[in-house]
């Protein structure tokens, strides 16, 4: 925005069918400014476009705007575990996933 970096997204090559969402991030500065939702409409638009079937991310349970972002664009959690190795507390990893061959999924 405006010159500057305002967040990313990427998509990892997981299978020839299955992909990864990584490295969504969004500077605090811009949130609530619907960028978020951009990143997520073109990532999910190439991999439509591209023909995988399914697309899964990893995040942890206290990001709670990324988590309703998730849940926005049908993805369902679909494993949860335990971390402290990151930062020395208990943090819960959760696996989302999207199946993108249902096209009441995908609208």
């Amino acid at each position: 925005m405006n010159g500057k970096i305002a967040g990313s997204i990427a998509i990892t090559k997981s299978s020839d069918t299955i992909v990864q969402l990584r490295w969504f991030i969004l500077d605090n500065h811009y949130q609530g400014r619907g960028i978020g939702k951009k990143l997520m409409e073109t990532a999910l638009h190439f991999c439509k476009e591209q023909n995988y079937q399914h697309v899964f991310l990893w995040t942890i349970s206290t990001l709670k705007t990324a988590r309703y972002l998730y849940q926005k664009y049908h993805f369902k959690l679909t494993e949860e575990k335990p971390n402290e190795e990151w930062t020395g507390t208990k943090l819960i990893e959760e696996r989302w996933d999207l199946d993108l061959s249902d096209k009441n999924q995908t609208k």
